[in-house]
């Protein structure tokens, strides 16, 4: 009777994981990329580095990149020769496996997509600008149109820059520009990030201090880098596995630490 239970049990389990398995995602992910100067006009021909945990990825302008999902931001660099080179971070958010295997598979699902990367997804379409750095995050994303890009260092560039990287089609390009929108939500590095300037023309968004678990060891380990003071390591994204925190230092720098089943390091 006993062994029978165990039987019994060993093929419970085994057909629950077989059904977490089931839900999992793809691995793998297509996302687009294309060049332009700062005054809006396309430039194809340049050469593309898309590189994550999981390796890197060579892609000529305008073209489509099969890169490993993952939860770490995408990082792309762009080349040609004439041109100042272009940079971009792509922001990996979880999508909706993540959270369909932790209802339906009680969480076994959920640790494998974490783990393998199918669980995240990066922005599909990206415009990059040369001469500048920008930030990409999928929240911002519109069916059928690229994203809108962010400037990484809070510094305005070319007229026309800002408005190539977020119109849906390039042939608008001439248009007038747009105005650049600053995400205090979207990590980016290096580690710290100096704030722009209150003279700065770019809109800031602001986000309500929250406290997560990991917070006071978000704390511990900004001192560990020279920061110090503030409220404390604010959670900027939403509580799960995979979290962001960022503490505002008493020297006017922010520090960001990235947590992982709460295992924390400095971005």
């Amino acid at each position: 009777m006993n062994s029978l239970f165990k039987i019994l049990t060993c093929c419970a389990i085994l057909a629950a994981m077989t059904g977490c398995a089931s839900i999992t995602g793809d691995r793998s992910q297509q996302v687009r990329i294309e060049t332009y100067d700062q005054s809006g006009n396309q430039v194809p021909g340049a050469s593309c580095k898309l590189a994550n945990d999981y390796g890197q990825v060579n892609v000529t302008t305008p073209d489509y990149g099969n890169v490993h999902r993952s939860s770490v931001n995408l990082r792309i660099e762009c080349a040609k020769p004439g041109y100042a080179d272009a940079s971009a971070i792509a922001t990996s958010r979880a999508n909706m496996n993540m959270y369909g295997n932790i209802i339906i598979g009680g969480g076994i699902g959920a640790l494998i997509d974490h783990s393998n990367g199918s669980a995240y997804t990066y922005p599909k379409w990206m415009n990059l600008v040369f001469g500048q750095s920008l930030s990409f995050d999928r929240r911002n994303e519109v069916e059928g149109q690229p994203v809108a890009a962010s400037q990484m260092n809070g510094q305005q560039s070319g007229p026309a820059a800002t408005a190539s990287a977020s119109q849906a089609t390039p042939e608008k390009s001439a248009q007038a520009p747009a105005t650049t929108t600053v995400s205090a939500a979207t990590p980016v590095m290096p580690v710290v990030a100096t704030q722009a300037s209150a003279s700065s023309t770019y809109k800031i968004q602001t986000i309500d201090f929250v406290t997560g678990t990991s917070s006071t060891t978000v704390e511990r380990i900004a001192k560990e880098y020279g920061c110090n003071g503030g409220k404390g390591a604010g959670l900027i994204t939403p509580a799960g596995p995979v979290e962001i925190y960022r503490m505002q230092c008493e020297s006017g720098q922010t520090f960001l630490a990235k947590c992982e089943l709460r295992q924390c390091k400095a971005m």
